[in-house]
């Protein structure tokens, strides 16, 4: 005899509803299913309980649809010897923009030496990540033809530092450090404005300095994580 889940009912065996109440008659055996809110046992297949109505199906894990993670930014890691080439890029760029005012038009090869050298030490720990930033080593050679009248040396010379301002901007979303992000606004705004009022160059000094300032600081520390060897 088969009893009816809905209203208890002795039905044959081969019954495929209850001749009661018309509800449909499992074929195989019935396995109750407790209910885990009010412990009311239902048939097996049973998708919401009976008495209470609360959902008695469940979806595994693995069939939900996980969100996407979004894409990262690759985070630039600098090492001892990174934040060293950056101490003496820096160096060696404010000083060209410093002998550049001091000694302009004289000693332009010299200057444009500096400046050309120190962008290049600048570049080199963010050209691994974006190879564009070679680029503003080209844009670098623009010093040799700056001048208040040449349009082509003013914005040759800008682009290149602009491209140096990009490449800190990327590094300072890896290491979050306000000193970085600083540095970076102030050479933006002296290649910016100084296309416009070239003394407004002298603006990239304070930046160049806050960078060497931060790479000596990042270099000592790291040298004190540095393991010794046993």
């Amino acid at each position: 005899m088969k009893k009816c889940p809905r209203c208890g009912y002795e039905n044959p065996d081969e019954a495929p509803f209850c001749e009661k109440c018309r509800y449909p008659l499992p074929v195989t055996p019935i396995m109750s299913y407790k209910c885990p809110r009010c412990g009311y046992e239902n048939p097996e297949g049973t998708a919401l309980c009976q008495k209470c109505h609360y959902p008695l199906f469940r979806i595994p894990v693995s069939e939900i649809e996980q969100p996407k993670r979004e894409e990262q930014i690759p985070k630039i890691v600098l090492t001892q010897l990174d934040y060293v080439i950056l101490l003496v890029g820096s160096i060696l760029t404010s000083l060209g923009v410093i002998t550049f005012f001091m000694f302009y038009p004289d000693y332009s090869v010299v200057y444009t030496a500096l400046n050309v050298l120190g962008t290049s030490l600048l570049t080199i720990p963010f050209i691994k990540v974006n190879k564009l930033y070679v680029l503003a080593i080209i844009g670098s050679f623009g010093m040799y033809f700056l001048s208040p009248t040449s349009l082509i040396g003013v914005l040759l010379f800008s682009f290149g530092g602009v491209m140096v301002s990009t490449a800190l901007r990327e590094f300072y979303f890896s290491v979050k450090d306000n000193v970085v992000q600083f540095s970076s606004y102030l050479l933006l705004a002296g290649y910016l404005f100084g296309m416009f009022f070239i003394n407004l160059y002298m603006l990239t000094i304070s930046g160049y300095i806050l960078l060497a300032i931060y790479s000596f600081q990042q270099g000592i520390r790291q040298k004190k994580l540095k393991p010794s060897p046993s």
